[in-house]
Protein backbone atom coordinates (compact mmCIF):
# COMPACT_ATOMS: atom_id res chain seq x y z
CA UNK A 1 0.00 0.00 0.00
CA UNK A 2 2.83 2.49 0.87
CA UNK A 3 4.47 1.51 -2.16
CA UNK A 4 1.57 2.41 -4.17
CA UNK A 5 1.06 5.56 -2.18
CA UNK A 6 4.66 6.46 -3.49
CA UNK A 7 4.08 6.02 -6.97
CA UNK A 8 0.93 8.13 -7.20
CA UNK A 9 2.79 11.02 -5.26
CA UNK A 10 5.80 10.48 -7.84
CA UNK A 11 3.33 10.18 -10.19
CA UNK A 12 1.50 13.47 -9.76
CA UNK A 13 5.15 15.37 -9.16
CA UNK A 14 6.35 14.51 -12.39
CA UNK A 15 2.97 15.48 -14.35
CA UNK A 16 3.57 18.63 -12.87
CA UNK A 17 7.26 19.09 -13.34
CA UNK A 18 6.39 17.66 -17.10
CA UNK A 19 3.76 20.35 -17.88
CA UNK A 20 5.96 22.96 -16.36
CA UNK A 21 8.73 22.51 -18.69
CA UNK A 22 6.09 22.35 -21.76
CA UNK A 23 4.98 25.77 -20.81
CA UNK A 24 8.42 26.88 -20.26
CA UNK A 25 9.12 26.05 -23.93
CA UNK A 26 6.10 27.49 -25.57
CA UNK A 27 6.33 30.86 -23.91
CA UNK A 28 10.20 30.00 -25.18
CA UNK A 29 8.95 29.69 -29.04
CA UNK A 30 6.88 32.74 -28.42
CA UNK A 31 8.82 35.14 -27.34
CA UNK A 32 11.69 33.97 -29.80
CA UNK A 33 9.10 34.07 -32.81
CA UNK A 34 7.81 38.11 -31.11
CA UNK A 35 11.77 39.09 -31.37
CA UNK A 36 11.39 38.09 -34.99
CA UNK A 37 8.51 39.65 -35.31
CA UNK A 38 9.95 42.74 -34.16
CA UNK A 39 13.26 42.26 -36.07
CA UNK A 40 11.60 42.05 -39.53
CA UNK A 41 9.52 45.47 -38.68
CA UNK A 42 12.91 46.74 -37.41
CA UNK A 43 14.22 46.54 -40.77
CA UNK A 44 11.20 47.48 -42.66
CA UNK A 45 11.02 50.71 -40.97
CA UNK A 46 14.60 51.48 -42.23
CA UNK A 47 13.45 50.35 -45.79
CA UNK A 48 10.11 52.10 -47.07
CA UNK A 49 10.65 54.07 -50.02
CA UNK A 50 6.17 54.41 -50.64
CA UNK A 51 3.68 54.81 -48.70
CA UNK A 52 2.60 51.46 -48.63
CA UNK A 53 4.08 48.02 -49.42
CA UNK A 54 5.17 44.33 -48.89
CA UNK A 55 8.94 43.25 -48.14
CA UNK A 56 9.53 39.28 -48.00
CA UNK A 57 12.34 37.62 -45.62
CA UNK A 58 13.21 34.08 -44.95
CA UNK A 59 11.63 34.10 -41.97
CA UNK A 60 8.24 35.49 -42.50
CA UNK A 61 7.13 39.13 -44.36
CA UNK A 62 5.89 42.52 -43.21
CA UNK A 63 3.26 44.92 -44.99
CA UNK A 64 3.78 48.81 -43.72
CA UNK A 65 2.08 51.77 -44.48
CA UNK A 66 2.92 55.59 -43.53
CA UNK A 67 -0.42 56.95 -41.66
CA UNK A 68 -0.53 60.47 -39.96
CA UNK A 69 3.42 60.66 -39.49
CA UNK A 70 3.62 56.97 -38.15
CA UNK A 71 4.55 53.56 -40.16
CA UNK A 72 2.59 51.03 -39.27
CA UNK A 73 4.09 47.16 -39.80
CA UNK A 74 1.76 44.22 -39.70
CA UNK A 75 4.89 40.95 -39.77
CA UNK A 76 3.57 37.56 -40.55
CA UNK A 77 5.92 35.07 -38.95
CA UNK A 78 4.76 31.52 -38.38
CA UNK A 79 1.09 32.15 -39.42
CA UNK A 80 0.87 34.66 -36.57
CA UNK A 81 0.49 38.32 -37.34
CA UNK A 82 2.58 41.00 -35.10
CA UNK A 83 1.48 44.82 -35.66
CA UNK A 84 4.06 47.89 -34.87
CA UNK A 85 3.65 51.49 -34.94
CA UNK A 86 6.41 53.35 -35.15
CA UNK A 87 6.89 57.10 -35.77
CA UNK A 88 8.29 58.59 -38.66
CA UNK A 89 10.72 61.51 -38.72
CA UNK A 90 10.06 63.65 -41.35
CA UNK A 91 13.78 63.42 -43.61
CA UNK A 92 13.00 66.75 -45.61
CA UNK A 93 12.43 68.94 -42.67
CA UNK A 94 15.96 67.67 -41.66
CA UNK A 95 17.70 68.29 -44.33
CA UNK A 96 16.61 72.02 -45.01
Amino acid sequence: MYALLMAAVFSLLLQFYLNRQTANQRNFMLLQERQTAYAIALLTQNDPMKDSGELSFNKGKSRYQKENGNLLVAVEVSGRTYDFNFSIKDKDKNAA
